[in-house]
């Protein structure tokens, strides 16, 4: 298995690309990239704490998760998700996945369930 470093190192990768897609696909949300900046200084300093905010906050919906349940990220309000942060993406990106493209909401569901398994390996 992959060392926890190389792990955290993939999540936020994994993050980072998802990101910056969000913001090429909505250029106008000022939200997109605020919430980059925030998570480059939150990983700077602790760089766990949003691995374990997304963690704790998404293992209780892994069913929903891995199996792209689009009822769940329509319906779900998303409040527990990453309450302790100022940028929460799912939240964010609730409004945008209605009126998405099937191919964008596989994308969608690629990313959010790579950085699910990653931040269920990282916090095993």
């Amino acid at each position: 298995m992959a060392s926890r470093v190389a792990l955290v190192n993939a999540f936020y990768e994994q993050l980072f690309t998802f990101m910056d897609q969000l913001k090429d696909m909505y250029p106008d949300d000022p939200d997109f990239p605020l919430g980059i900046m925030t998570l480059k200084m939150v990983k700077s300093g602790n760089p766990i704490f949003v691995v374990k905010t997304f963690y704790e906050s998404s293992k209780g919906y892994e069913d929903q998760i891995l199996s792209k349940n689009e009822h769940f990220f329509l319906d779900h309000d998303f409040a527990d998700f990453g309450e302790s942060m100022d940028f929460n993406i799912l939240s964010k990106l609730k409004q945008y996945v209605k009126t998405m493209g099937a191919t964008s909401k596989d994308n969608v569901w690629l990313y959010v369930q790579a950085l699910y398994k990653l931040a269920r390996a990282i916090s095993a």
